[in-house]
């Protein structure tokens, strides 16, 4: 279900002007399809998706034991922006099937979220 604050928190983190709408739930957390980048449609032989996901980091050891995060790290965390950029190719019974090109995650501490740090250029992530 499309959720109006995740979107404009994207926006925010996203260098271009972006158009999006809801595209699936992946992982508990709304995913989003960009339509366009600065008023120009992205092709549809690709998708680029993009979610937010401002929960609290969870970091299970290697070991298997359990361990707290250090409180400080806790609480400066935001949240993070995953992008992937994928080739859309017809599965079986011509049911969408999307191949990952390039993947791109961006880590926000409430700082710098805050004072609008590491801006994401899709274009970038399009090009590389």
């Amino acid at each position: 279900m499309e959720d109006r604050n995740e979107i404009k928190m994207i926006e925010n983190a996203v260098e271009e002007n972006v158009e999006m709408k809801y595209y699936a739930k992946r992982n508990g957390v709304n995913q989003y399809i960009v339509t366009s980048i600065d008023f120009e449609p992205v092709s549809e032989e690709y998708a680029l998706l993009i979610h937010i996901d401002t929960s609290t980091p969870s970091m299970a050891p290697p070991s298997g034991t359990i361990q707290l995060d250090k409180r400080e790290n806790r609480d400066s965390y935001f949240g993070k922006i995953e992008v992937y950029y994928c080739k859309r190719e017809k599965g079986l019974l011509k049911k969408e099937k999307l191949k990952t090109i390039n993947y791109f995650k961006q880590i926000y501490s409430k700082e710098e979220w805050n004072k609008k740090k590491n801006k994401i250029s899709l274009r970038r992530i399009m090009n590389s």
